[in-house]
């Protein structure tokens, strides 16, 4: 089982499996699993991966390709 959760610094959904203790975002903070709001209980990995991409579409738009120049 997977749990779907929020980083408190950087506000980026996460995925993490229900035993696990912490997890790192990307952002460089350490999140305490137990400790943050479940925005969603998931099967398996592939559908975590599905579920965070649908809520950070949701809160934050459509990923955009920039070109850098």
């Amino acid at each position: 089982m997977y749990l779907v959760i929020r980083c408190p610094n950087c506000a980026r959904f996460l995925y993490a499996e229900k035993n696990q203790k912490t997890r790192s975002c990307p952002c460089g903070r350490r999140v305490k699993v137990r400790r943050m709001r479940v925005y969603a209980y998931v099967d398996d990995e592939r559908k975590a991966g599905e579920a965070v991409r649908i809520l950070q579409e949701k809160e934050f738009g459509e990923p955009e390709l920039r070109r850098y120049r």
